[in-house]
């Protein structure tokens, strides 16, 4: 069999020219934003909080990589696309990794980081949620006077027999119902949880524990709690109310509340047939469920087109705004952190629940995070003021990280030669600079 690495690729001719290629080009990587990763992470200190929370339990005699170094090779390469393990077998050898990563000889193996993986505990999903609040934190360097805290599931598709592992009938395929806490870009939480509960289960008590760190950090800080109807529930409601924390949720339709808006809807019907063009209005009453313990304020919002009635429902504690501000420029944005979740589960690999054990499949997704966390930081620090500020993570990878580049290593120095033509170096050039020490 035919050395594939070495062989000849024959890709016809040009002209009287033949086109041939072979992977004998040295070292060479695709990866040269590896460079802008490595300076975020140690600005940021990620990689280091993560090594420093986690347990080390490996025979100290027997370790060859810092608990550190594995992390950051993880991360690196869940940033540049490499979602695999696998993938690592060969980029251990890569000369611009082991640099990224601090080292000068290869790095670990597959095996080694599938170890890490598998081996982790609850006690390691609780450290490493800790890192991402306290990296959240240690991002400001001022207090801020208001903090909006979105609440949001998903589904991780599940194809194997991992533990826990449950058919979910809306999204129609085994899955786990991960919940997520995001503060605008910056997530705060992504609690794996199996799918056959109540999407709302557990909330109450994750935002409980981030509020109270976050006003020990900064007691004066305002907090206001969003999120969909699937997060309507009475005792994350009255714990808001008891602790002071503003929310602004939707609230399901059901007939009472129908009932209440029918008139509004009549007039909106009769305004479309007259006019032709969708009628809006938003407006706001005082509504309380039968199982509610007071009345609350509840904005609806009502719609009437081409397609009929379309109303909703939000319950907030909020008082200083009036309804169509509420409803327009608080509530709406809501729908920003969905595409967050989108971003680590799909740009960063968060849907890689392969593992069979429940906690290595809770730790793969909080690598996710951490990858997202990384490429989030370099995003508002590096970026800001380019044509990549809003972009997505992938779209930072494919135009920013993957960069050509040659690699000349000697006992004195590490050049990177980068591509001369990469379309955007004069974006990687400004990133570089806006984090330089």
């Amino acid at each position: 069999m035919p050395n594939r690495t070495t062989e000849e690729l024959d890709f016809g001719r040009l002209g009287r020219r033949h086109l041939q290629a072979n992977f004998q080009g040295g070292d060479l990587s695709s990866d040269g934003g590896l460079m802008l990763l490595r300076r975020i992470d140690a600005r940021t200190g990620l990689s280091r909080m993560a090594a420093k929370a986690l347990t080390e339990r490996r025979a100290a005699g027997r370790i060859h990589h810092r608990l550190r170094d594995l992390l950051a090779q993880r991360l690196y390469g869940l940033c540049c696309g490499y979602e695999d393990l696998n993938d690592h077998d060969t980029l251990r050898g890569d000369l611009l990794m082991q640099t990224a990563v601090g080292r000068d000889r290869a790095l670990a193996s597959s095996p080694t980081l599938s170890r890490l993986e598998t081996g982790a505990t609850r006690a390691d999903a609780w450290a490493l949620h800790g890192v991402l609040v306290e990296h959240f934190i240690a991002s400001f360097a001022t207090a801020p006077r208001q903090l909006i805290l979105d609440v949001d599931a998903s589904d991780i598709p599940l194809h194997g027999e991992q533990e826990l592992k449950q058919f979910h009938a809306y999204y129609d395929h085994h899955c786990y119902l991960p919940l997520y806490v995001f503060c605008g870009q910056s997530m705060l939480a992504c609690l794996l949880r199996p799918s056959r509960i109540d999407g709302a289960r557990h909330a109450a008590a994750v935002l409980r524990l981030l509020v109270n760190r976050l006003r020990q950090a900064w007691p004066e800080v305002r907090i206001i709690i969003r999120g969909d109807s699937g997060f309507c529930r009475q005792p994350l409601i009255r714990w808001c109310e008891r602790s002071g924390v503003q929310y602004i949720i939707g609230l399901a339709r059901n007939k009472r509340l129908q009932a209440r808006v029918a008139q509004a809807e009549e007039i909106l019907k009769d305004g479309y047939e007259r006019t032709g063009r969708k009628q809006r209005l938003v407006s706001e009453f005082t509504y309380a469920a039968g199982s509610w313990d007071r009345p609350r304020r509840v904005l609806t919002r009502l719609e009437y087109g081409a397609q009929g009635v379309n109303p909703r429902f939000v319950v907030t504690n909020i008082r200083d705004c009036d309804a169509m501000q509420l409803y327009d420029q608080l509530y709406c944005a809501r729908g920003e952190a969905e595409n967050r979740i989108k971003e680590a589960q799909l740009d960063l690999f968060g849907t890689r629940a392969s593992c069979h054990r429940f906690a290595a499949n809770q730790f793969r997704l909080l690598l996710a995070a951490l990858a997202y966390t990384l490429m989030q930081r370099l995003r508002e620090t590096a970026l800001r003021g380019t044509e990549l500020e809003r972009a997505s993570a992938a779209t930072i990878r494919v135009r920013l990280l993957k960069v050509g580049a040659a690699i000349v290593r000697n006992t004195r120095r590490v050049r990177i030669l980068l591509a001369s033509h990469h379309p955007l170096r004069h974006v990687y050039a400004h990133a570089a600079r806006a984090m330089a020490p």
